[in-house]
């Protein structure tokens, strides 16, 4: 339904499990999450906080919590990333400061008529379409494909022609190419061998 009753349910949820397993309130308790969960999961530390504070059972042995790559207010995330392009030299000075100067330091809420800003925005995602939003320093992995690609047995390249591929099936199998994405579990290469 919303942020907060989610945070609330999860919080009795642990309440109740830590009930049913008594053998784990000893240990150390840290809440952890990324992306959305950066809105949640301080709710959730704040509602186990208030909990210890209140006396309420069983005691939590809260010792902290984590947040990975945190979605917390999306007009703060989305102008940062500006700032974090031209930090990690996906972008350049003269793009940053001309972004900056024409845009008031306010890329999400762009006056349509302000055609420098929307140039310079135009600029930095030229010079940062092909980065992986999630971890700049992994390559940016397709999720969805329209049509599922064969891979050549013989040298892993792909296969258009579906009768180049039947001539390929007499060929000894050869291992698949390894693919460098962490998200290999989601790839939509499709490998069919003999």
């Amino acid at each position: 339904m919303n942020d907060t009753l989610s945070a609330t349910q999860i919080y009795h949820f642990l309440r109740k499990w830590l009930i049913v397993h008594s053998d784990f309130l000893a240990n150390p308790l840290y809440i952890a999450g990324d992306s959305y969960s950066g809105k949640i999961v301080p709710i959730v530390v704040q509602e186990i906080s208030d909990g210890i504070d209140a006396g309420h059972k069983p005691r939590m042995n809260l010792k902290g919590y984590m947040l990975g790559n945190p979605v917390t207010d999306d007009k703060i995330d989305q102008n940062s990333k500006i700032q974090f392009a031209y930090l990690n030299a996906l972008i350049t000075y003269e793009i940053y400061k001309s972004a900056k100067k024409n845009c008031k330091g306010d890329y999400v809420n762009v006056d349509p008529g302000n055609y420098l800003c929307k140039a310079d925005l135009q600029n930095i995602s030229a010079c940062t379409g092909n980065v992986n939003g999630g971890n700049i320093y992994e390559p940016k992995c397709s999720f969805v494909s329209p049509k599922p690609t064969r891979l050549s047995p013989r040298d892993g390249s792909v296969v258009e022609d579906e009768e180049d591929y039947l001539d390929l099936l007499f060929l000894p199998a050869q291992p698949a190419p390894k693919l460098w994405c962490r998200v290999n579990f989601c790839t939509c290469l499709q490998y069919t061998f003999p």
